[in-house]
């Protein structure tokens, strides 16, 4: 169920990114009225737009697509299906920096008082992952 969930998200996120290239360059569509508008957006750096070499990213990923196979057997359920959404969000950006040299983003947020977000449906499922397996090492009912 889960592994059909994040395909269904993964196939998501490349139609928006097929739907952002065939609508006019100039075109940002309004989704929720000044915070979140959907259009094209070329991103030449690191995730979320921040200021990181190319190659820093695409590194980054190799390691971590190699590492997943190695400790997957010593991994806990929850910690599977999590590290299974990270490589998915993983995998849909590294394919766009490989095959185009640059991430195609579609989405972009903008909160009062805040820098501007451009990002895509996979950097989503990066952070829903990096998220959940952060929260995952605090121990159920811990308390000081």
């Amino acid at each position: 169920m889960l592994v059909t969930a994040v395909a269904a998200i993964v196939v998501l996120d490349r139609l928006l990114k097929a739907l952002a290239f065939v609508s006019p360059s100039a075109t940002t569509v309004p989704l929720v009225d000044g915070i979140l508008s959907f259009g094209l957006e070329v991103n030449t750096t690191g995730p979320l737009g921040l200021p990181l070499a190319p190659v820093v990213p695409m590194v980054v990923a190799a390691v971590f697509l190699c590492l997943v196979p190695i400790l997957w057997s010593q991994l806990a359920v929850w910690d599977r299906r999590l590290v299974l959404v990270l490589s998915a969000g993983v995998i849909a950006n590294a394919y766009d920096r490989f095959c185009f040299g640059y991430i195609i983003d579609t989405l972009h947020l903008t909160l009062p008082s805040l820098p501007s977000l451009t990002f895509n449906v996979a950097d989503l499922l990066i952070i829903v992952g990096v998220f959940g397996l952060i929260v995952r090492q605090f121990p159920v009912g811990y308390a000081r």
